[in-house]
């Protein structure tokens, strides 16, 4: 598993919900990374009672305060509206603070039932997780998704589960398979941005070799036919071949 990892957990008890956070806190702290907890004390401080014997001191990381707690009105969902782009600007920030610090990076875990509960749209909260992943990618961030499985419907937690390249079970931390089949359901609006892409650059071309010869009109016309022929044969794939067809197909 890379280091920077984005991940949910589906928990369904205050035990498992604990176990996570204790995940979340010996993943950072191994890594020495900042750690930020989004949502009520009382999720964390439970947590006392499974670090005995552990190599850190719950009160102790609060004081120095390696590890914060933000309440969800000071975060999620501030003044009562879940803002996206608020959010991650936000953990943009607050990953440059933690390596000023001295920290080697972000750790951030969030209790994220509650902004569906504030009533959010399932669009806003899809962005915001997208957007998750790509700042793990380009930024030294771990960040835990959790959701309380009890709370949301299954249609829900499942196009949640498909933003999260890992899960995080009972046994530790596994790779989504679901993360991997869910480009599959943009795949029809990438492809379609792609295409008009592609049409709007041929149409220029056209328009430009119209001016300059009839024959260099006629030429590219019959090289186009010719591809989309040999395409076919080949059975490429459904973006190749509209790319192949000759532009005037697509001009209004």
């Amino acid at each position: 598993m890379k280091s920077d990892t984005h991940s949910v957990c589906l928990y369904g008890s205050a035990h498992d919900l604990r176990k996570a956070i204790n995940t979340f806190l010996k993943e950072g702290l191994s890594k020495n990374y900042k750690l930020l907890y989004f949502g009520p004390e009382r999720d964390v401080i439970p947590s006392k009672e499974t670090t005995d014997g552990l190599p850190y001191n719950l009160d102790d990381l609060l004081g120095s305060k390696t590890l914060e707690i933000i309440d969800f009105e000071k975060s999620y969902v501030k003044n009562g509206v879940f803002d996206p782009v608020r959010q991650i600007s936000f953990l943009q920030e607050a990953a440059v603070r933690a390596i000023k610090e001295g920290y080697n990076g972000l750790g951030v875990a969030g209790e994220g039932t509650a902004i569906l509960e504030s009533g959010t749209k399932m669009e806003e909260l899809l962005k915001y997780e997208a957007s998750v992943s790509d700042l793990v990618e380009e930024s030294p961030v771990t960040a835990y998704c959790l959701y309380d499985s009890s709370r949301i419907d299954q249609s829900s937690a499942l196009e949640i589960s498909r933003l999260h390249p890992y899960t995080l079970r009972e046994s530790g931390f596994s790779v989504n398979e679901d993360y991997y089949r869910a480009p599959r359901r943009t795949l029809e609006y990438d492809t379609a941005s792609r295409l008009d892409i592609c049409r709007g650059t041929a149409n220029s071309l056209l328009q430009m070799f119209r001016m300059k010869s009839i024959y260099v009109e006629e030429h590219e016309e019959n090289v186009s036919k010719l591809a989309s022929a040999i395409a076919k044969e080949m059975a490429l794939d459904s973006f190749t071949m509209p790319v192949l067809k000759w532009p005037e197909r697509y001009t209004t």
